[in-house]
This record gives structure tokens, sequence and C-alpha cells, in this order.
């Protein structure tokens, strides 16, 4: 179903099947979760088979640099 692809793109491919269907629900989309649950695990089956599977990111958005950062729990001394 497309629908559910647009909104597996629109969350950065973060959501599962079961917060894509609440979302569908939220949009008044009357969508079966099992039908949910089936396309979202094929549609993530094709993306590992033709290498996809990756998170795209934010577009001209850099992420930040997560090693640089301090963990505010370890003490330095």
């Amino acid at each position: 179903m497309p629908v559910i692809r647009e909104v597996f793109a629109t969350t950065y491919r973060v959501y599962g099947a079961r917060k894509i269907w609440r979302e569908l629900n939220r949009q008044g989309r009357q969508v079966a979760r099992r039908t949910t649950d089936a396309r979202t695990r094929q549609h993530r089956r094709y993306l590992r088979q033709t290498g996809h599977h990756h998170d795209p990111g934010r577009p001209g958005r850099p992420g930040p640099n997560l090693l640089d950062q301090k963990s505010p729990t370890r003490k330095v001394s």
C-alpha cells in the first residue's frame, strides 16, 4: 500500500508497524493492524534486499557528532 510507504518515509524509516497503524488511524484511514504488519514487513524485506535499508538521515542537516560530546554521568578527573 502506498499509504504505508508514505508514512514510513515521512517518519525517517523509524516507525514500526504499530506506530504506522496508529498514524494512519489519526489521519482517518481505517487499515487493519495485521495488514499494516504484513505490508511493513514486506517493505522492510524489499529495502534490505535492494541495499536501501540504511537511514537516509535528514537532508541538508548534518547530525550531531556524538563522539565529541561528553557524557553527563561520566566523572572527569
